[in-house]
């Protein structure tokens, strides 16, 4: 796990927080998000680009383990993919 945060895919992780940041300071948070409950409305735009992003990690575990036993091979590459389309999706979803 902890390959994925290496020098080489620094640009991969700044480029995914700027794409989460964007779409939560241009479009906001949905009107039933969890971010708009009682724990998390006076959290700032950090919380909710981390969280995003450890989200996508989490979830991205359990996938990446599959494809880890059906492939006979861990690839981080394969793994930033997984957490950046997990995150994504949850920017809509969230």
């Amino acid at each position: 796990m902890n390959k994925i945060f290496k020098k080489e895919y620094t640009l991969w992780w700044f480029i995914l927080a700027l794409i989460i940041g964007s779409k939560y300071i241009l479009l906001g948070v949905n009107e039933h998000s969890v971010w708009k409950t009682e724990t998390y409305a006076e959290r700032g735009i950090l919380f909710l680009i981390f969280g995003t992003l450890f989200n996508g990690a989490v979830f991205g575990m359990p996938v990446y383990g599959i494809y880890g036993l059906i492939s006979k091979k861990w690839d981080e590459k394969i793994y930033m993919i997984i957490i950046s389309i997990i995150s994504l999706l949850s920017l809509f979803i969230l």
